[in-house]
Order: structure tokens, then sequence, then C-alpha cells
């Protein structure tokens, strides 16, 4: 009992030493808590200034030039930012529109090649119809693309048997190749076949996007060599094959030749 009764009045003395030293760090801890908050208040409100003066260091060329000229600058912002949107609507419409024409033309090949497969036609007709399809020679060869121009006759054997090979390859390249098919024996025609220099059909230009006559097959062509140089022309590379330049002393001239003007 004695060391109970001892005992407990430096337990009381112990538990409320405690309870003080409690109440001590709890009110020290409340000061750090509220010299924190004011603190990172300051840094918001500081961190907010600079903002708002980093905004207004980075501004535009544009917004600069407003505020020289003395315009408002959200005016200007406004008015810059109408403006790109515009130009990016008429990118967007003009790639639209291209890939639209390039399906056009692409579906059109295909459909009338699909057409000529189901519905046989003499050879002659098939070129005919063809060269119906066909561009103005002067649209073909100032368009921007490269043009692929084959001279023909009713009356020439090899112009038949090459008949279907056109008629596939037209379906395959002409939305990004002019095909130009012209009847030799038309009166119309004998200015282009003294341009092109035409004395033997079937006679096949390849003519580059300038307007340089890249090379020229003359007869039975097979058709992989065509194959391979329409797919070079069309990409800008060297031809696989050539033929010949008659536009040349040396006909195996591998170099393009302008085409002369059409007088």
């Amino acid at each position: 009992m004695i060391g109970f009764v001892v005992s407990a009045p430096s337990c009381r003395v112990h538990v409320e030493l405690s309870a003080s030293r409690c109440r001590v760090r709890f009110q020290q801890r409340r000061r750090m808590l509220k010299c924190q908050l004011k603190s990172n208040e300051e840094a918001s409100d500081v961190s907010e200034s600079s903002s708002k003066e980093r905004m207004g260091n980075t501004l535009s060329a544009q917004e600069r030039m407003a505020a020289v000229l003395g315009k408002d600058i959200q005016q200007a912002r406004a008015e810059f930012e109408q403006r790109n949107q515009k130009n990016i609507e008429t990118r967007a419409k003009d790639l639209f529109e291209g890939r639209i024409a390039a399906i056009i033309g692409f579906s059109v090949g295909v459909m009338i090649h699909i057409f000529l497969r189901t519905n046989p036609l003499s050879p002659i007709t098939v070129l005919g119809e063809l060269e119906k399809m066909s561009p103005p020679l002067e649209v073909a060869l100032t368009n921007g693309k490269p043009t692929l121009v084959e001279f023909y006759a009713p009356w020439c054997v090899d112009c038949g048997l090459m008949a279907d090979k056109m008629s596939q390859l037209h379906a395959e390249y002409s939305s990004s190749i002019n095909f130009v098919l012209l009847n030799g024996d038309k009166p119309d025609n004998q200015e282009a076949v003294s341009r092109f220099r035409v004395e033997g059909i079937p006679h096949i230009a390849f003519v580059e996007p300038g307007g340089s006559v890249a090379t020229t097959f003359v007869g039975m062509i097979p058709k992989e060599i065509l194959h391979d140089d329409l797919d070079a022309l069309m990409r800008k590379k060297p031809l696989p094959y050539y033929g010949i330049n008659v536009f040349s002393d040396d006909l195996y001239d591998e170099s393009s030749s302008d085409l002369p003007s059409d007088t």
C-alpha cells in the first residue's frame, strides 16, 4: 500500500506533465501548419504572377505587332486563330477533293476494264473507246502528270494484239498517268504524228510531267515492259527499259528529249 500511495502522486504528476507537453506540442503543430499554409498561399500568388508574366513574354509575332499598333491583343489572337482554322479547313478540303478525283478516276478505269472483259469488243473498237476517253493532247502535256501517247491505226495487226494490254494498263494507271490514244490515219492527228515523228505503229511515247519524251517504243511490246516503265514514270524514277530516241541522231540515246512545240 505504501508503495502505491507514494507512487500515485508521482503518476498523476507524470500524467499532467505528459498532457501539458501534448498541449504544447499540439499548439506548436498548429502554429507550424498555419505558417505552412500562409507560405503556400504566398508561393501560389507568386507562381500565378510569374505565369501571367511569362504569358506576356511569350506573345506571338502577330500579337506583339498588334500591341505595337495599339490593337487589342485578344482580338488579334482571335483573328489569327480564325485565319489558321480557315487555312486548315481549306487544306483538308483540297486533300479530300484530290482523293475523290483519284478514286473516281481509278473506279472509272476499273469499270471500263471490267466492261470490256465481260462484253468483248473487237480490238480496234477497244482502242477507239480508249481514244474517246483520252484527254486532249495539249491538256495532257500541261496538267503536271506523266503521259503515255500511243498512235494506232485500224489496219494495224500489232495494235489490235496490244489493245487488251493497253486496256488493262489504263485501268491500273489512268488515275495517275494520262493515256492519250490517237488514230494515226485521221487527218486531225497528222500534226501530232509529225510532232512525235511517227514512222511506224504502234508508236508508244512515254512523256515526263514537264513535257520531255523519256523514250519511245515502236511495234509489239510486252506488257511487263510497259508496266515497269509506267510505274517508274509515275514515281519519277529512271526507266528500267528504253526503246529508241526518235529526236536524236543516235536512236539509242537514253537521254530525255524535248518535244517539239505545236506548230
